[in-house]
Order: C-alpha cells, then structure tokens, then sequence
C-alpha cells in the first residue's frame, strides 16, 4: 500500500464527512431529501444521526464491504455511506472530519490485510466472489431498453435493445481494437449500455415537456440552488480527491467498473463508469436542486475522469 494511496484515502473520507455535518453534501440519495428538515430546524441532530446511520449502515455491510472484497479496490459506497453516518452523527465539523479521515484510512489498510489474508486459506474463494460482477454487468445493458420501453413505447425500447445488440456483437467482432503496438480491449456489455443510455437521453429529449416559469424547479428552489453555488469550491476539491482515488486504483464508483478495473481492463472501466454516471445524472441533478444538498461524488463523472 503507497501512502500516497492512504493520503488521498484519508483527505476523501475526511472532506466527505466534513461536507455531510455541514449539510453539504452527502452520499446516500435518499438521505438527501432530510437535509433541509435538519438545516431548516424542523429535526434535531439525534433524529437525522440515527436516520442516517438506519439508512446507510445494512449498505455498508450488506452491498459495500462484500463486494469491495471480491479485490483490493473499494467500492466507494464503503467509504461514503459510513463518512454519512459519521458527518450527520458529529457535533462538531472537526471531529467529523478527523473520524471521516481515519475511516478512510482504516478501511483502506484493513481491506489489503482482509485481502491478504484469505489469500492464505486453503482455498482461494475471492476469485469465484470476483465473478459476482459478471451478471450484473451483463443484466444493466438491458435497463436502457427497458426504461424506453416504459416511458416511450415498446416500439422504441425494441429499437434501442436492437441497437444495444448490435453494438455489443460489433465490439466482440472487432476486439482487440489496435493502435500501433498497442491494444485496447472494449467490453461488449459496457458499450451496449452506453449506446442504451444515449438512447434514452435522445428520446427524453424529443418529447415536449410544458415547463412554465412557475413550475421551473431552479425557480421553486433557486436558494436552495444558490446554496450548491457557494460551495462549488469545496466541492470541487472532493470530486478531484474521488478521481485521484479512482485513479490510484483505491476506489471505484459501481460493481461494473469495480470488477472491470480489479481486471486490469481499465478503459472498459471508464466507460462503464460513464455510462453509470449518465443514468443518474436526473437523480442526482433533481435531488441536489430540491433540497440544495449535493453529492459528495456529484454526478459520479468523477470515476470516469479518474480512470481516464
């Protein structure tokens, strides 16, 4: 472990639970929305810490961890989810901060040591839990094509799994793709569910919504949008701090990019990171322009940026 690695790893997760007891910003979606209740006084500290820790604890130990052991990469729900109970819980921003930091720390020298030390059973079960990815890099292909269908017709969502499909067989067809002596190896599923996610961003926006002034959600909540504003510096730093992880092979974003870049296969990484980063674009955007909290991860492009 490079402690470089552990730096980054202590900054992420000491910002991120700085940025949560501020109310800045924090991880767990549907945390998001009780921010405002807290800021605005309509909940006490004790309420929102054990609706945070209610919310993000079974995620951690049940989705988080797990799959952060199929590698030595952490999956960044491991990171965050915990820097969200531990900012909403902290009465003070520095000792939010300074547990946040250590969280990071420990995780990421407690993951190797757990790593390392299955290694050393009789028999080797990481590379079977590893494989837990492959289905489901497989399955999100299809969502695309299954939101066009519920949204805009079964007609379009047959196009788009058509297009998704062939996509796919074109990757697998051409793979590896040759630049000089180098060699890039694309993963089908990945592709597939870029193209997919495209799609339903080109028919999201040929449909002609009736938006009046009134209803316009940056003029309902346009404080609220002002307050994200304000902290764009800050905010900036974490998502630069995420990247630098991403980059240094110390977090991932999703199980897909999770599996893929354990691999070695760190451009079909990045894709699936960004495709992974355009399907919760509305979430994130509709969220954070509600309730003026933000995200620590933002729109997550920042995992893409990293392995890029």
């Amino acid at each position: 472990m490079e402690m470089l690695q552990l730096v980054v790893a202590a900054l992420m997760g000491g910002l991120a639970a700085y940025l949560a007891q501020q109310g800045i910003a924090v991880f767990n979606d549907g945390l998001r929305p009780l921010l405002p209740e807290f800021l605005e006084g309509r909940m006490n500290r004790r309420e929102l810490a054990l609706t945070s820790f209610a919310l993000c604890f079974g995620l951690v130990i049940g989705f988080g961890i797990p799959f952060s052991l199929t590698s030595q990469i952490i999956l960044i729900h491991s990171v965050f989810l915990a820097t969200d109970i531990i900012g909403t819980s902290s009465p003070n921003k520095w000792l939010a901060a300074g547990l946040g930091a250590a969280w990071g720390v420990l995780l990421t020298i407690g993951l190797q040591a757990l790593v390392d030390l299955f290694a050393l059973l009789p028999v080797n079960f990481l590379d079977a839990l590893g494989q837990v990815s492959s289905p489901i890099t497989a399955a999100f292909a299809v969502f695309p094509a299954l939101a066009v269908a519920l949204h805009h017709g079964w007609k379009k969502g047959a196009i788009t799994f058509a297009l998704q499909m062939l996509a796919r067989q074109i990757v697998v067809r051409v793979n590896p793709i040759q630049f000089g002596t180098a060699s890039i190896n694309l993963n089908a599923e990945g592709t597939a569910l870029v193209i997919g996610m495209i799609l339903l961003l080109v028919f999201a926006a040929r449909e002609k919504a009736e938006v009046t002034a009134d209803a316009s959600l940056a003029a309902v909540f346009s404080d609220r949008v002002q307050r994200i504003k304000k902290n764009v510096l800050v905010l900036s730093i974490m998502g630069a701090l995420v990247a630098a992880a991403a980059n240094l092979g110390v977090v991932a974003g999703d199980p897909i990019s999770l599996g893929l870049a354990a691999e070695g296969n760190i451009v079909d990484a990045g894709i699936a990171a960004l495709a992974r980063g355009i399907g919760f674009v509305p979430l994130v955007a509709t969220t954070a322009v509600a309730t003026g909290v933000y995200g620590p991860v933002g729109m997550t492009f920042v995992f893409a940026a990293g392995f890029f």
